[in-house]
């Protein structure tokens, strides 16, 4: 991973379109002296010293680089456009897609679901091992790269996916003696106490990832965002009911709107069902 003052277009062709955010973009990038493909998010700011503040999720990406479950970070490039705008491109691994797709095209067994479900709590776990709290846990955050190829239909394809988590823009430090407070996150995904306006510790991300396996497990409905005070699962689902005591267990102890009473990562990767 380097630095460059130089233009990402020197190094870099655009290439598709991936997303959007409040403050970015994000699109896939091919690397002229190899054409290996990238994802590039680019952020412009009108202002030096925010600018300047944004520079955290590069940072937070540096610190957990290299681990197998979060998206190694490849470039950074820092620039000055034509109108006086300053702009950030930060170059990353490209995964084949989100795991909000997979769930909504998908169907994820139990077996499967487990495999997965492990990789999403080694990716949190290792951001809290160095005291970062993600803060935007969702299936639309986690990519997954499909190194051979595989198409759906293949009865290896879910056995052999690399989960990936990405996007560190609302990520924070925190310190174990001090809770954490904003507003931040995808709304039906954040946990009860942000969205009761009320201070908070990590255990946010527990409800997230709580949100996001159970929207595996239902087939990922769409939610109405402006009709919900927080996430509200319906655990008479048919779907649902598929599925063994211990993994339902696993996700409603994720989904415990007291957090005090709620798993922790560290907790949840002992659990019955994940240590079985």
């Amino acid at each position: 991973m380097s630095r460059h003052n130089a233009l990402f277009s020197t190094n870099y062709i655009a290439g598709r379109h991936l997303g959007i955010g409040a403050t970015s973009r994000v699109f896939e990038c091919y690397a002229r002296n190899s054409n290996d493909k990238f994802a590039a998010k680019k952020a412009i700011s009108k202002d030096i010293i925010q600018f300047n503040r944004s520079k955290k999720e590069e940072a937070y990406l540096e610190k957990l680089n290299n681990h197998p479950n979060i998206c190694n970070l490849h470039d950074i490039f820092y620039e000055e456009d034509d109108d006086g705008q300053y702009v950030k491109h930060i170059v990353t691994e490209c995964g084949e897609n989100s795991l909000a797709n997979l769930a909504s095209t998908v169907h994820i067994d139990e077996k499967y679901l487990k495999q997965i479900v492990i990789q999403m709590l080694h990716a949190i776990l290792h951001c809290h091992n160095n005291n970062i709290c993600h803060r935007d846990i969702k299936l639309e955050n986690f990519i997954y790269i499909n190194s051979y190829n595989l198409s759906h239909a293949s009865p290896m394809f879910l056995n052999t996916i690399n989960i990936k988590l990405i996007d560190f823009g609302l990520a924070t430090n925190y310190h174990k003696d001090y809770n954490l407070t904003g507003k931040v996150g995808t709304v039906s995904y954040v946990a009860p106490e942000i969205l009761n306006n009320s201070d908070y510790t990590p255990k946010i991300d527990s409800w997230s990832l709580g949100v996001s396996i159970y929207k595996i497990i239902i087939g990922n409905p769409l939610i109405n965002h402006t009709k919900i005070d927080f996430f509200n699962p319906t655990y008479k689902n048919h779907k649902w009911n598929t599925y063994s005591t211990e993994c339902c267990d696993f996700v409603q102890q994720l989904l415990t709107i007291n957090a005090i009473n709620r798993l922790s990562i560290h907790d949840a990767i002992n659990h019955s069902w994940i240590s079985a």
